[in-house]
């Protein structure tokens, strides 16, 4: 059985905004130049996002950020 999130639950679980969710279906996150979208669909006339596509694209977002912070790390030496 799939399970689907509304888009103000999908919000909660991923622990953004609604614009946020928005953005990141319009725009997705660009990982090597390539956008990767958050897919929704539409049931009884809500957009909704399923279950296993939210958590495979937080998945992604998170070694998305992990790979950010490691170029941004700081050291000191000495």
């Amino acid at each position: 059985m799939k399970t689907y999130y509304p888009m103000k639950a999908a919000a909660k679980y991923a622990g953004v905004s609604k614009r946020t969710i928005y953005r990141w279906m319009k725009c997705g996150l660009k990982l090597d130049k390539h956008p990767i979208r958050l897919r929704a669909v539409t049931l009884d006339a809500r957009l909704c996002i399923e279950e296993r596509h939210l958590k495979a694209f937080l998945g992604t977002r998170r070694k998305y950020r992990e790979e950010q912070d490691r170029r941004h790390e700081k050291f000191t030496v000495g």
